[in-house]
Formats: C-alpha cells, sequence, structure tokens
C-alpha cells in the first residue's frame, strides 16, 4: 500500500486534531462586542494604550512524552487484591488410580476425569489385624455409645448397611431422643414403635422393609434423583455420626467397603464420628474402594451371617420373558465397542449372559450384576472404548453377584468401585459418546413416559441413578433403553404393562424425551425423534396381543388419535 504522507520520525508524535469548524452562514456574522469595550474611533490606538489587551504568555512548548507512562505503585499481594484467589492453597496430592478428581473446562463447562497411570496394588488384609485395630476395637452397644441427642445417624444402604451396629443403636432408641436415622434401601427394618416412638427415620430409596412405613406416613422418604460428585443429595447431606461396615485393614492400615462403596467416601468426608463394623469376608477391588482405619473413632467385629440383599427372586413367567427381551436387546441394540449401564431388576441384570458374541465392551453402571467376570475373561468387555477408567469395569457396588463371582473379583484391580456420587454424576455421563443405559420399568405409557417407583400415588421404591443414566445415555448416545415384560399375572389376574396413560399420582420417573427404545418379549418399539401418533404405533406393537384393542381405545380418548 503507498503511504500517502511519510511517517513522522518522532517516537512518540503528538496526535493531530482536527481544525475548529467553521461558524455556520445561516448564522451571520458573529456577535460585537458591547460599546463601552469597543476602540475609540479615529483610527487605531496606539500601543500601550489602555484599550489594547494585555500581552498574553507564551506557553512552554510541550515535550513529547510517551503515551504511556508507568505510574508507581506500591506493591500489592494477592490477597489484597482478591481474597478469595490470595489464599494459601494446600500442596495438590499425586492422584493415583483409587483417586480420581473432577475438572471443568473454562471453555465448555463440561468436566473430564484425571486418572494417573499410577497402580497401587491391592493388598490382603494383615494377618495381625485385630491388633492394628486393639485401641478402638469395642462391642457394637460400646461403639454406638457415642450418639448423642439430636445426631443425625448414616446407617447405610443395601450391602454397605451394618446389621450389627443397626441393631445395637435401635436399642438405644429409649435412651436418647430427637436422633435422626438416615438411609438408602435399608435391608435392617426400622419400622419399630420403640424406635419411631423418639426418632425419626428419613429414606432416600424405599426396601420391602420400610415401604409399607414410608406409604403410611411413618417413615420419611425423599425423592433423590440428582448426584454431584462428593457432595451427598439434598436432604440426605446432614450427618453428624456414620455407621459403616468394613473390611480389616492391610498392613497399611487400609480397609475396604467391600462388595458396595455406594456413599461411603462422601458420608466419611461430612459426618464428625465414623464408627465402622469389620466384616473379615469384605473383598477388595480398586478405585475409590478404601478408607484408612485411622478414620474411625470405633469399630467392632461383625459375627452375624452375612445379610443377603433384598431382591426378590423371579417368577418362571418373568425367566421367560427376561431371555427373550434381552437376547433382542444384546442382537438388536448393543454394538461392538459399546460402554453398557445395567440397571437393577429382573430382566436388564439377566443381560450380561447373552452378551458373549459382543467385543470391546465396556460398563460404566451403577450396580454390577452376575456374569461379567465371564465376559472379562472372554475378552468381550475390555473398557477400550471408555472415555475415562479406560480398561476398567467401574460400578458403586455389586448386585445379584454369586460367591464364585466375587471370588474372581476379589483383589482383581480390574473393578473399580466408586462412590455413588462419581459413577451417577450426570456431568461424568455426558462424556460417554458410546454409552447404552438399559434400565427395568414398572409400566410404561403410549407415548413413553417411565414409571419405575410408584404404583398409582404409592411410592414402590425410588428413582435412584434410572433418571440420570438414561438421560446421559439419550443425551450422548441415544442410547436410553427401557425393558420389562408387556404383562404380569397377578393371581389369576392379567395386567399390562403398556398402559394408556398412567393413573392419577404416579411418579414419572424417566421422561419420554429421554427414552429411546422400549423393549418387550414381543419386540422393540423405538421412539427417538417418532411423533405422538408414531409413538403410539411402535408401543402398541410390543404391547401384550390381549390389550392392544383396549390400547387402541385409550389412545383415540387420550389423545384424540385413531390407530
Amino acid at each position: 500500500m503507498r503511504l500517502l504522507r511519510p511517517p513522522d520520525p518522532r517516537p512518540h508524535p503528538r496526535p493531530r486534531h482536527p481544525p475548529p469548524p467553521r461558524r455556520p452562514a445561516h448564522l451571520g456574522e458573529p456577535r460585537r462586542r458591547l460599546p463601552h469595550l469597543q476602540p475609540p474611533q479615529g483610527g487605531p490606538h496606539p500601543p500601550g494604550s489602555p484599550h489594547d489587551p494585555p500581552p498574553r504568555a507564551r506557553r512552554p512548548p510541550r515535550q513529547h512524552l510517551p503515551r504511556f507512562l508507568p505510574l508507581p505503585r506500591k506493591r500489592r499481594s494477592l490477597a489484597q487484591v482478591h481474597p478469595r484467589l490470595g489464599r494459601r492453597r494446600p500442596r495438590r496430592r499425586r492422584l493415583t488410580v483409587q483417586q480420581t478428581s473432577l475438572v471443568r473446562s473454562r471453555a465448555s463447562g463440561i468436566i473430564s476425569v484425571r486418572i494417573s497411570p499410577e497402580v497401587e496394588p491391592v493388598k490382603p488384609t494383615a494377618p495381625n489385624w485385630r491388633e492394628l485395630v486393639a485401641d478402638k476395637l469395642v462391642s457394637p452397644e460400646e461403639a454406638v455409645a457415642v450418639v448423642k441427642d439430636g445426631d443425625w445417624v448414616w446407617t447405610g444402604g443395601w450391602t454397605s448397611v451394618p446389621p450389627q451396629l443397626c441393631a445395637a443403636l435401635a436399642a438405644r432408641a429409649g435412651q436418647v431422643k430427637d436422633v435422626t436415622i438416615v438411609n438408602f434401601l435399608s435391608p435392617f427394618n426400622w419400622d419399630r414403635p420403640e424406635v419411631l416412638a423418639h426418632w425419626k427415620v428419613i429414606t432416600g430409596y424405599c426396601s420391602p422393609f420400610d415401604r409399607k412405613a414410608a406409604r403410611e406416613g411413618r417413615i420419611e422418604y425423599v425423592p433423590v434423583s440428582r448426584f454431584r460428585e462428593g457432595k451427598m443429595p439434598p436432604g440426605l447431606d446432614r450427618l453428624d455420626v456414620a455407621l459403616i461396615p468394613i473390611s480389616p485393614p492391610d498392613e497399611d492400615g487400609w480397609c475396604s467397603f467391600g462388595s458396595g462403596v455406594f456413599f461411603g467416601p462422601t458420608v466419611s468426608s461430612i459426618a464428625t464420628t465414623l464408627i465402622g463394623e469389620i466384616h473379615e469376608n469384605f473383598i477388595r477391588t480398586g478405585g475409590g474402594n478404601r478408607i484408612h482405619i485411622d478414620r474411625f473413632a470405633r469399630v467392632c467385629e461383625y459375627t452375624l451371617p452375612p445379610a443377603a440383599a433384598p431382591i426378590p427372586p423371579r417368577t418362571e413367567e418373568t425367566e421367560i420373558a427376561a431371555n427373550v427381551i434381552c437376547t433382542l436387546v444384546a442382537n438388536e441394540i448393543v454394538y461392538d465397542g459399546a460402554t453398557l449401564q445395567f440397571g437393577i431388576g429382573d430382566v436388564s441384570a439377566a443381560l450380561p449372559v447373552f452378551l458373549e458374541e459382543k467385543h470391546d465392551l465396556g460398563v460404566h453402571t451403577e450396580l454390577l450384576p452376575g456374569g461379567i467376570p465371564d465376559l472379562v475373561e472372554k475378552g468381550v468387555i475390555t473398557g477400550k472404548y471408555k472415555p475415562h477408567h479406560v480398561g476398567k469395569v467401574v460400578a458403586s457396588a455389586l448386585g445379584q453377584v454369586p460367591p464364585e463371582d466375587l471370588a474372581r473379583i476379589d483383589g482383581n484391580d480390574t473393578y473399580e468401585l466408586y462412590d455413588f456420587t462419581h459413577t451417577d454424576d450426570i456431568r461424568l455421563l455426558l462424556q460417554i459418546e458410546n454409552f447404552i443405559a438399559v434400565n427395568n420399568a414398572m409400566a410404561v405409557d403410549l407415548t413413553g413416559n417411565v414409571s419405575s417407583e410408584t404404583q398409582g400415588n404409592l411410592v414402590y421404591s425410588g428413582t435412584g441413578g434410572q433418571a440420570v443414566f438414561a438421560i446421559g445415555a439419550s443425551t450422548a448416545a441415544n442410547g436410553s433403553v427401557i425393558v420389562l415384560p408387556s404383562s404380569s399375572l397377578i393371581g389369576d389376574t392379567r395386567h399390562t404393562r403398556i398402559v394408556g396413560g398412567h393413573p392419577p399420582g404416579t411418579v414419572v420417573t424417566v421422561h419420554r424425551g429421554f427414552v429411546d427404545y422400549v423393549v418387550t418379549e414381543q419386540g422393540i418399539a423405538k421412539l427417538t425423534g417418532k411423533s405422538i401418533r408414531e409413538r403410539i404405533n411402535e408401543m402398541i406393537s410390543v404391547a401384550h396381543p390381549d390389550f392392544r384393542g383396549e390400547l387402541k381405545k385409550e389412545a383415540q380418548r387420550l389423545y384424540g388419535i385413531t390407530v
């Protein structure tokens, strides 16, 4: 480009100001000065006349200074500039495969998981573990004596409930007052008059032992469906004392949470006092499945037979339907390289047996069903294409796993158990772009709305992680799958589980917008991107034949659609 004028040789030229604007012609001549200020007539006045204005002092020539001058400023510390940023931060610990941290990206707001390549081997129980805990080892009654009036006490959930500590605590119901018991799918029965007369019981997921009490208002039920790493769900987040079952310590003092981590690490970080119940038969795994014995104020030794998980056995009819449903899911929906989540229930938990023809599958689930060790040993499950925890089988707990599978998982660092708030964190699930979540349902309506936790307006179980897994899989990969038999035989009467509309008061666990497939023994309903009319057609096609005519009438009555 040709320059219109040569550049100014001065290092910091003074900016050029535009000339003052001319007086517009329509304004006329400028106003004349007043008469007494006019010079006398008769010619110009001589120099030095009083009418001559005083001479104006000349301004000294302007010096050309740098455009930006550094201003002298007193040095201030970072704490003075920003108090929060000025805090001294503790030195970051080196993360092992047992520890993860969620890091928020400034650009996208999506979290990622950082895992160090270091692997700490899972160590066995120390032979002299009783000597290591001699100063803490007491009876269950002495252990729970630390609970005082007004305490909120965590008593665990599923396989992470300490039965002897719970029984010893329940025996103190008349001694301490205003205690609040907090649990989640508890196999221990807190529905006792002597307990409820003095204490309050809160659950985030109803079990067969407290379902009736929750329906009748004796036990408080808190719907829980969102989880964030390191934080207890709202309503369950105030804890003073935590009762936690653990394994005996290893030679370094580390214990495991056994086959169920659940909320163990998060609860341990919130509660002021930890009381442990030591189970010698507890397995050890990788991941976040460990806690140091020094964290516990008191421990007791478990001496009763192992407690069974509260899962009813499958009926013969459900077994037949599950075989057909799982065959359809394995052959038509699951693809090589997919990452799977298995919901708890009589159908989805049977799926692993039907996946032997697949390759390079991954597992990121809340509850790990039986049959997984066989797939790992056969090379079906490799975790090769997972975005995080590559090569690992990730879960929060083991459910419906036979003893022979437990023996193969024990001490095997391929299996990693983490806190419930980690495995079910929606921010983590949205990163799995090859995700398929398979969950059960009690009923599905003609448009795809799923109910899995209530019978009408009566609570049956809870939301758990079904909603977040369905949302994560559907959003990331169109992989939200709902499985259920098309009908159930109750007594001598058959009832459809594909319904025109849910009864009043029924809770919708998964919104129809996050349901991609509904599978029954009658076939597969594909709902992604379908209109209401198309959804109704798909759902009627997988309903039991005896109810299809009735469902067509319901479609006309409820939605004004003729099919």
